[in-house]
């Protein structure tokens, strides 16, 4: 007696979608874009179009940045960045 066997080959493709603010990667010989990029658009275009507020920077007057380290001044920014 024969048995027939059936075999089914089943390929699922998956969509797999990336966001970054940045699609390339910094190396010591430059800077390497990502091969899969399907659509730029640039910072300066979406405040330009009205999606992005201007960028702002906050200070402070009394502070020198050259007189501490440049871990306190991160800290100091980051913070300054989180005041209302």
């Amino acid at each position: 007696m024969r048995t027939k066997v059936r075999t089914t080959t089943a390929t699922l493709k998956f969509l797999y979608m990336e966001l970054t603010a940045i699609p390339k990667v910094e190396r010591s010989g430059g800077a390497i874009k990502f091969k899969n990029v399907v659509y730029e658009y640039s910072l300066a275009k979406a405040i330009q179009d009205g999606f992005v507020e201007e960028p702002a920077v906050a200070t402070r007057k009394d502070f020198d940045p050259s007189q501490y380290s440049d871990k306190v001044v991160e800290i100091h920014s980051s913070q300054a960045g989180m005041e209302k």
